[in-house]
């Protein structure tokens, strides 16, 4: 499925519906475990931990899988 446009006016933006999916993330709010909840980070197109999952609903882009160590940089 494609959606959405870019800023140089092309409509090709592919959007995940299921299945595995590359994201990048930071340990922003700490380590990652696999199976944690992925929300969006305070960096544009990156995902952190969710550490409050009530706020989470609604917001939840995907959960880890594989572990991300707190002393990983920003991707």
């Amino acid at each position: 499925m494609l959606i959405g446009s870019r800023e140089d006016g092309s409509h090709d933006l592919p959007v995940a519906l299921s299945g595995q999916v590359y994201v990048r993330v930071s340990a922003e709010n700490g380590p990652i475990s696999p199976g944690d909840l992925l929300v969006s980070s305070s960096s544009p197109g990156v995902a952190m931990a969710a550490t409050d999952i009530e706020r989470s609903i609604g917001a939840v882009v995907g959960r880890r899988g594989s572990p991300l160590p707190a002393t990983t940089p920003r991707a």
